[in-house]
């Protein structure tokens, strides 16, 4: 792979070019905006598997689209950060949910990532997203289903009831912590505790330490990927659509992760944010913000 080829490299109307350094939700979320944006039919995906996801798009999903895609898994470039030539990106981060102005989405609406050149931004907004916006990206999310190999996988936890199981997320990494965005997971259990005691909970952690916490906690209550592969982007695609099965979800504040997982189980479940900072905090956040404009 030349320099040349490499500065040369852009998201077109027969192209998604994504970053390596981008993890699945990322990726997912920049895919189905420039399907929007461009109306794709027909395209080719460049999707790494040599960074942050170490496999391929169709070794975790099946895409039920009408048209070719063409998957590629060579790294074109290493940011997803593209401003097309004739075609005006509202966003400057590839993983942001595109919103044009004319979708009648109130200027400045969302309190968590609003930092967008023109103030339009749903992302990581959950529940608080009109049913208007909802439904624009609603039928792409529909077509995202697990692979074979995932499904296998799936298949090897017990039958999930979305009325008994509560969806539970924790991002909680080494990496997470330089951004100081690891959650304390008494924060979990001060939310979790309030549920009825033969409520159950799926547990998607990255990493066995955290998983055991809740374990001691919650003993046969809690549900879980067995003997998981925490290097394996199969088991974290089988981690995806299970909390995607479930109508009440605990996830972790800025995670992009479980924010797929929503979508793909038709943006209705109802979420509480771990470590979600309180309403006033956010309230000044936004109009520090405002004041930008």
């Amino acid at each position: 792979m030349t320099d040349t080829k490499v500065s040369k490299a852009k998201t077109d109307e027969k192209n998604i070019v994504l970053a390596s350094d981008s993890g699945i939700g990322n990726r997912i979320f920049f895919m189905a905006s420039v399907i929007r944006i461009y109306d794709m039919k027909d395209f080719t995906l460049w999707w790494p598997d040599n960074g942050w996801v170490s496999a391929k798009f169709f070794d975790l999903f099946r895409f039920d689209w009408d048209y070719d895609v063409i998957e590629q898994n060579e790294t074109l470039i290493e940011r997803n950060l593209f401003t097309p030539d004739n075609k005006p990106l509202c966003y400057t981060e590839g993983w942001r949910l595109y919103i044009s102005k004319n979708d009648g989405l109130k200027k400045h609406f969302a309190y968590l990532y609003r930092d967008t050149p023109n103030g339009y931004s749903i992302d990581l907004e959950y529940n608080r997203i009109p049913e208007k916006i909802k439904n624009i990206y609603r039928p792409f999310f529909s077509r995202l289903k697990p692979s074979k190999t995932v499904t296998e996988r799936i298949n090897s936890i017990i039958s999930v009831a979305k009325e008994n199981i509560i969806a539970v997320q924790i991002r909680n990494n080494f990496d997470w912590s330089k951004h100081n965005r690891n959650v304390d997971i008494n924060v979990y259990f001060s939310i979790l505790d309030k549920y009825p005691k033969d409520t159950k909970f799926y547990i998607s952690t990255m990493n066995v330490e955290d998983l055991n916490k809740f374990i001691e906690r919650y003993g046969q209550r809690v549900i879980y990927l067995p003997n998981k592969d925490y290097n394996s982007m199969t088991d974290a695609a089988a981690d995806l659509f299970m909390l995607s099965k479930c109508n009440k979800m605990v996830v972790s504040y800025e995670s992009t992760f479980p924010a797929l997982a929503w979508w793909i189980g038709g943006a209705n479940a109802q979420v509480t944010i771990a470590g979600l900072p309180s309403r006033t905090k956010l309230i000044c956040r936004k109009f520090k913000n405002l004041i930008k404009f």
